[in-house]
């Protein structure tokens, strides 16, 4: 007896229910011939990067993910796993290859990750190792490299112990560029609020005078407002307002004090180079009377003395 398959092999209610009312051994052969063998895993065909393994000779056969590419039609779920262990782990081969790479293909969202409670991290980059990056953003082009949006006030948080690092970017570029909008700072920094704990802002920058350490400019009129220089020169003023040497300060529009003294020196002001006991008016000691310093100033190259008392 031969059984006629009403579709192609395998297990289906029409071709399994085709019993003969007298049992017969060749019938019997040819079900399990004709029946089962669609249902044996070394008959079934891999694709899309799915490979099955196993032949006729072989007692077992297994399907299994091949090397890829792997084409899943998607949406693809990932169930939680029973304890505390990664629910999927991607290991990339050595050289220069890209564990995962998403092509956006028209999509806005390459990959949305939703935290479902407060104190859920969305992503976490485990410590790389001392030659490891954690996250790198890599662009040839003008193109936004990292946007963060966010409904409450902080939107993004970086903490390390080493702090942040931003490399050297190529030639007439910014290697960090904070844009402001209308009434609020561009950049707030908040200094830890123990005392003597940090700083709130310290700039590592320039060897010599000719390497400005900070420049400030002001948008409206395109004019530097403070330069602080390599050599620990600070001028205060336009464009071209030079830098006077280290530890000096050169403001081109005056200096202007709401105090009422002058100026504060933490230091005993040299005595000067005069004894002479000059006669003032009414606004000073009249008569003989002999300062007791003599304040040098450079007018424009030329020292001169200021009598003090």
């Amino acid at each position: 007896m031969v059984n006629v398959l009403a579709s192609k092999p395998g297990l289906s209610s029409t071709t399994t229910l085709r019993i003969p009312k007298d049992w017969d051994p060749t019938w019997f052969r040819n079900f399990i011939s004709n029946q089962l063998k669609g249902a044996d895993v070394r008959n079934a065909v891999g694709s899309n990067g799915i490979t099955v393994s196993g032949n006729i000779s072989s007692p077992y056969a297994t399907i299994s993910l091949g090397t890829g590419p792997t084409i899943l039609g998607g949406p693809v779920t990932i169930s939680a796993p029973a304890t505390a262990m990664p629910a999927l782990v991607e290991t990339g081969a050595p050289g220069a290859s890209s564990v995962e790479q998403i092509n956006l293909n028209g999509a806005l969202r390459g990959i949305q990750i939703l935290p479902s409670t407060s104190s859920q991290v969305g992503l976490e980059i485990l410590d790389p190792g001392s030659n490891g990056t954690g996250f790198r953003a890599e662009t040839t082009n003008t193109a936004t490299m990292l946007v963060v949006f966010g409904a409450a006030a902080t939107r993004l948080t970086l903490t390390a112990s080493g702090g942040v690092l931003v490399s050297a970017p190529s030639s007439g570029n910014s290697g960090l560029q904070v844009n402001g909008v209308a009434n609020s700072y561009a950049e707030l920094i908040t200094a830890p609020t123990t005392s003597g704990q940090s700083f709130g802002l310290e700039i590592n920058a320039g060897s010599t005078s000719a390497d400005g350490a900070l420049t400030i400019t002001n948008a409206a009129v395109t004019l530097k407002l403070l330069e602080v220089y390599g050599d620990g020169g600070v001028a205060i003023g336009p464009a071209g307002t030079a830098d006077e040497g280290a530890g000096t300060l050169n403001v081109s529009g005056g200096y202007w004090t709401g105090s009422t003294t002058l100026m504060t020196s933490t230091v005993a002001l040299a005595n000067g180079a005069g004894s002479t006991s000059p006669t003032l008016g009414n606004t000073g000691p009249a008569g003989a009377t002999t300062p007791t310093k003599w304040i040098a100033i450079n007018d424009n190259g030329t020292v001169r003395h200021i009598p003090a008392w």
